[in-house]
């Protein structure tokens, strides 16, 4: 159990309920002030999601009387609450962009394997095809504004889905 009140359900329904900015950690690291990057939005990728939420962490640490040695969660393990959110369908696929701001120079571009999940067929490899990689950008649904519940934790609802 988190040593904090930080929960990353309630993170990510709070930036897309545009409660909560997307914060920018690495100019929170070197500048020591929380920088806004967009200000508040009602969409935001998987990595803005996580990036607010690690310093959400870091802020609750620096503000506690004792010492904290909570370490915020990973970016797999976040990505798998996004899944579970997506599978609840607490949010939604909103926009694609182009991964503008990622240096391509010297290096290749970021790739990408392009293939949707289709729990009721099985996609061939040959079928799925390398891209440059995107930018998704995840919104609320309607059933993700009214839903209070499943934030608290995301895992035990998906459990409770697939039951």
């Amino acid at each position: 159990m988190p040593k904090t009140t930080v929960r990353p359900g309630h993170v990510i329904r709070d930036v897309l309920l545009r409660i909560l900015p997307v914060l920018d950690i690495v100019q929170y690291v070197t500048r020591g002030v929380p920088v806004y990057s967009e200000g508040v939005a009602t969409a935001a990728s998987v990595q803005d999601l996580h990036r607010t939420y690690k310093l959400m962490i870091r802020r609750a640490k620096e503000a506690s009387a004792v010492r904290i040695a909570q370490r915020p969660m990973g970016r797999d393990s976040f990505g798998k609450y996004i899944y579970f959110a997506k599978r609840l369908a607490l949010i939604e696929r909103f926009e694609e962009l182009p991964a503008d701001g990622l240096p391509a120079f010297p290096r290749a571009p970021l790739l990408n394997i392009n293939g949707e999940y289709d729990p009721d067929d099985i996609v061939d490899i040959d079928d799925r095809v390398v891209v440059e990689a995107r930018r998704l950008l995840y919104s609320l649904t309607p059933a993700g504004r009214a839903a209070s519940s499943e934030w608290d934790d995301l895992g035990k609802a998906y459990r409770g889905l697939i039951a």
